[in-house]
């Protein structure tokens, strides 16, 4: 059975968690769930749908990574709206969607640029781990990261600026065959200072 929700539903279904439960975030030293720390957020994935986490780090202004690890009972379909999109770099570690073929033995990288995402319906398979790293970057971002003193970006990465009224780039950037064991390892590594 495939269910089909808004986005907008989506994400409610994840405020309600957080407005029941409130977020998780960061570990402390001892290994404790830190919830002051504003930057790291860790939301249970909505048990209506599925099982496991989403994470969302804020590196600095405008520069943010997530982490999501869930398995969803049933196909998802999500219907996705026009929206602004930022620079993203999206590695996924298992098949999960069949919006590209990707076979269940090999992970792929995506880059898209900044620009108009249009409106499209996203399918996510049921039954199958979702393992997914995304960085997101606002434009000025970018910019301050790649462009000179001027902020004046390459001309062969001008691609990756659009602005909202034009549909943003999007690329499959590489596939390999699957490094899962090595990103469960890094998952799960205890991090010291």
């Amino acid at each position: 059975m495939t269910i089909t929700i808004s986005q907008q539903a989506y994400w409610e279904l994840f405020q309600e968690i957080q407005e029941t439960n409130f977020p998780l975030t960061s570990l402390t030293k001892d290994g404790c769930r830190d919830r002051t720390d504003e930057f790291d957020t860790i939301w249970n994935y909505p048990v209506a749908l599925g099982q496991g986490f989403f994470r969302i780090i804020q590196l600095q202004e405008g520069l943010e990574l997530a982490i999501a690890d869930y398995q969803l009972h049933d196909d998802l379909t999500l219907v996705l709206n026009d929206c602004e999109h930022p620079i993203e770099c999206d590695f996924r570690l298992t098949a999960h969607s069949d919006q590209r073929q990707t076979s269940a033995d090999c992970w792929e990288a995506t880059l898209c640029g900044s620009g108009l995402a249009p409106a499209e319906r996203y399918h996510q398979l049921g039954q199958q781990r979702c393992l997914q790293v995304n960085v997101h970057m606002e434009p000025g971002q970018f910019r301050s990261f790649v462009g000179n003193s001027s902020g004046d970006v390459p001309d062969s990465l001008h691609h990756l600026l659009r602005t909202f009224d034009q549909a943003y780039m999007f690329a499959l950037v590489m596939q390999q065959p699957k490094c899962t064991s090595y990103f469960d390892r890094f998952c799960t590594a205890r991090i010291t200072a």
